[in-house]
């Protein structure tokens, strides 16, 4: 039985009864979890982008930049989870796309200021402190660099108890604001 149908590669061969693949890559981060694997399906056939959010380490997972441009239909080929297109006459590789979260919070970096704690005055330092993956320890003296979202409650650090020293904190320079500012801003706790 002789069949007809589309062959738009015009190779002779059915649309439907070609298979290509569709593959899901890390992108620059080089290595990624929850990358759905690899799958060979038939020109023409509906397909989904998947609905897995890849994750890695100090990146935020932003999206999908797919290749090639256009699905069987002619239409532009979707990069947002869940959404649906035709299978093209060619494999198709769909690559994540990244900012970077080295803080860990889920929010981006650049979506957030740095913010620095500096304490003058108290060999003893700052207390333990801890902030989105990091924890700095008690009698810490160095600067503590924070980023942190615009308009959130401000972290902050405590100096460390000195009732033996006969020293007590001065306070905050500049005064310590409830939300966190819309710039870089350094804060100065002086004893």
């Amino acid at each position: 039985t002789l069949k007809y149908g589309p062959d738009l590669n015009n190779n002779d061969i059915l649309d439907g009864s070609e298979n290509f693949s569709i593959t899901y890559e890390a992108g620059s981060v080089g290595t990624a979890a929850n990358l759905p694997n690899a799958v060979t399906v038939a020109a023409g056939s509906s397909q989904t982008v998947t609905d897995n959010v890849p994750t890695a380490e100090d990146w935020l997972f932003i999206g999908w930049s797919v290749m090639p441009d256009e699905d069987y239909a002619g239409n532009s080929m979707p990069t947002g989870t869940g959404e649906n297109f035709t299978m093209p006459l060619s494999n198709v590789t769909f690559t994540a796309q990244w900012t970077a979260d080295e803080n860990n919070d889920g929010v981006a970096d650049s979506e957030q200021v740095t913010i620095t704690f500096r304490i003058e005055g108290n060999t003893k330092g700052f207390a333990e402190f801890t902030h989105a993956d990091q924890t700095w320890p008690d009698g810490t003296t160095a600067d503590i660099v924070t980023r942190q979202t615009p308009g959130a409650a401000l972290i902050y650090p405590q100096g460390v108890e000195t009732p033996d020293d006969n020293i007590a904190p001065e306070g905050w320079n500049p005064p310590l604001p409830a939300n966190v500012p819309g710039t870089n801003t350094m804060y100065t706790l002086t004893y």
